[in-house]
């Protein structure tokens, strides 16, 4: 948990790849059949640390592996005999799904979210988790923010900088590239992230 926080917090890899050997390494020992209220709480730390790699990576394949870690807690945390483990992780499986949606935006990750998010606050309100309400109040938030916020553009042959300043002033998960009047690709922060690498004068063409 204290790599995984620190790893979170400060984006960095290392911490995220070291948690999840840790939570790995763990899993052969609180197995399901011998300790499954441990093994499924070890396979919720490993779902977190792989989104929180997937943000700092950009990688969708370690977003596949938390969703696959996420579905195996339910395995144990079953809605009737464990709420709020169940929902849990239908919160997480809705943060993921923002965090997907940020990386590639597709209006299939907001359904997703919005769907393990109504799961989550359902069970929350039929208890006293204030907390948790809060937080199902703030992913909704970001969800309501998504879909009404107007699509942000920028030109195939500007310059990386230039893109990268107007992605990050406009606070969009991603620009449409333009070109000829066309959508040609997405502008996100994992090709900003690139821009550094290339020629200062290197248009966003060269990566999108």
């Amino acid at each position: 948990n204290a790599l995984r926080a620190l790893g979170e917090r400060e984006g960095d890899p290392v911490r995220l790849q070291a948690a999840i050997t840790a939570c790995t390494a763990a899993l052969t020992v609180r197995t399901e059949q011998a300790a499954p209220m441990d093994w499924a709480r070890t396979q919720m730390n490993l779902g977190l640390s792989l989104r929180w790699l997937g943000t700092v990576s950009g990688q969708p394949q370690d977003f596949d592996a938390a969703q696959s870690a996420f579905a195996d807690c339910l395995v144990v945390y079953a809605r009737d005999t464990a709420p709020f483990g169940w929902a849990m992780a239908q919160w997480n499986l809705a943060d993921l799904a923002l965090a997907r949606q940020a990386l590639t935006p597709d209006p299939t990750h907001l359904a997703t979210a919005r769907h393990h998010l109504s799961q989550a606050r359902q069970v929350f309100a039929d208890g006293d988790n204030a907390h948790q309400l809060a937080e199902c109040d703030r992913l909704q938030a970001l969800i309501d923010a998504t879909l009404s916020a107007p699509v942000q553009t920028v030109e195939a042959l500007e310059t990386l900088s230039h893109a990268t300043d107007r992605l990050n002033e406009s606070g969009v998960a991603g620009l449409v590239v333009m070109e000829d009047g066309r959508p040609t690709g997405l502008f996100t922060q994992t090709e900003a992230l690139q821009a550094p690498l290339l020629e200062q004068q290197s248009r966003v063409t060269d990566l999108a």
